[in-house]
């Protein structure tokens, strides 16, 4: 960039919700701790061989940091009943796994029982469901019930 450094960039975008990544050869490790510790980055990649690897597990790692982060402010009403999955880390293993498993780059938290609609690096959107067991039988027997019924 020749008007600017990409740390003065991020540093221009540090009060933003955006991610910030800062992939350089250039800037000096002091610089690029000082950055992180500020809050002006959130990641740093140094331009090597893995460098593509890298760059990918950054971008989804910021992502899903992102996402949840757009999420949490609702944990504290959805939790006020019971715990939500949300809360348990091994769920949120399974959850990033899964994630990462199918390509979901977004996920939007859609209900109280920890039920996301996600979309993929193509767009295509899906939901991911969860529910108790009480839940899920109910569920299942009112479907049985309309079934029935045609």
């Amino acid at each position: 960039m020749p008007k600017m450094t990409g740390l003065e960039l991020c540093h221009k975008l540090k009060n933003t919700s955006y991610k910030k990544i800062l992939l350089t050869g250039e800037t000096g490790p002091t610089e690029v701790i000082d950055a992180f510790n500020d809050g002006i980055i959130n990641k740093f990649i140094t331009k090597d061989k893995n460098v593509s690897e890298n760059l990918q597990k950054a971008i989804f790692d910021l992502s899903y940091q992102y996402f949840y982060e757009k999420s949490k402010p609702l944990l504290s009403h959805i939790e006020t009943s019971r715990p939500s999955p949300l809360s348990d880390p091994v769920f949120i293993d399974f959850f990033e796994e899964w994630r990462s498993l199918n390509e979901f780059s977004e996920f939007y938290l859609i209900n109280r029982q920890g039920s996301f609609l996600v979309k993929n690096n193509r767009g295509a959107i899906s939901y991911f469901i969860t529910m108790t067991e009480q839940a899920k039988s109910e569920f299942l027997s009112l479907h049985d019930e309309q079934s029935d019924n045609f």
